[in-house]
């Protein structure tokens, strides 16, 4: 029944071209008699089905996908994770779906801009090049780390340090007091712990306590710091007696320079708790 419906579409079709003039500009080219079309009915339906299927292939394919769902989706229940950006794809970039933070990614797209400035001068030496460059790696290691949520603090009474809190139902969260309203050196030092932890080099156990720090990390992060200013300046006894001492370049920032400074009557360094009590054993504190 459906084939004789067919066939009697299809005359009725051809019959209605047939009738056009051969001068009328819609007319197809060339016509097939409308027996070869009844003959070879099967062929034109596969043929119809095989277009079908391509088609349909050719579209599943051509349309975009993810190839992972976020893998941070988890901290923000309250937002799809098929949400890209937020829903704000007009505000926020996010290449590879992981944390982002707006005021905190500001920071951090200014310490890069700034770097990205004196890496412009053509009067740097080497060492603060090679330190400025690992400042930027030190940023873009905590902007992809899964692990931790970083953020920038100004520090209160101009005392930079770093802090690892943990929030419930969250990452663990570092947090990098530093002198931000001023940009200056010490953002450095601690963007540089920060890029420590980013990349393993160092961490926090559960209860927030650094675990594979010591004394090469803190020579690490005050080169960053001399990076960025072009000098440094710290109240230690190196010279024998308590004084302000200038360091006088990259390779004076040692061991023994940070083992030797001063914060207020003590020495900084290892650091202790408000009762004098040491928080790390010396002997981990020499070995890293």
């Amino acid at each position: 029944m459906n084939r004789h419906l067919s066939i009697l579409l299809l005359f009725c079709v051809y019959s209605y071209v047939y009738a056009q003039t051969p001068y009328d500009s819609f007319s197809p080219a060339t016509s097939r008699p409308i027996l070869d079309v009844v003959q070879n009915l099967d062929a034109y339906k596969d043929s119809l089905q095989q277009t079908q299927m391509d088609t349909t292939l050719a579209t599943k394919n051509d349309v975009s996908k993810w190839l992972s769902p976020d893998p941070l989706s988890d901290k923000y229940p309250e937002i799809s994770p098929y949400a890209y950006c937020g829903w704000n794809p007009v505000k926020y970039i996010d290449p590879d779906g992981r944390y982002f933070d707006e005021a905190n990614e500001g920071t951090a797209q200014k310490i890069e801009a700034e770097c990205q400035h004196k890496l412009s001068s053509q009067k740097i030496n080497h060492n603060r090049r090679k330190e400025l460059n690992k400042t930027l790696q030190d940023i873009a290691d905590m902007r992809n780390d899964k692990n931790y949520e970083y953020r920038f603090e100004s520090a209160p009474n101009n005392e930079s340090e770093i802090k690892c809190t943990i929030e419930e139902g969250k990452n663990k969260v570092v947090t990098m007091y530093s002198n931000l309203g001023a940009l200056d050196g010490t953002t450095a030092h601690e963007a540089r712990h920060g890029g420590q932890i980013a990349r393993g080099e160092m961490f926090y156990d559960e209860m927030g306590n650094p675990q594979n720090y010591g004394v090469r990390k803190e020579v690490d992060a005050y080169r960053a710091q001399w990076g960025w200013d072009g000098s440094l300046n710290v109240f230690s006894d190196i010279m024998g007696i308590p004084q302000n001492y200038h360091v006088k370049g990259y390779i004076d920032i040692d061991k023994v320079l940070v083992n030797s400074i001063i914060e207020g009557s003590t020495y900084l360094y290892p650091p202790r708790d408000k009762n004098g009590k040491l928080l790390i054993e010396e002997k981990i504190w020499k070995r890293f």
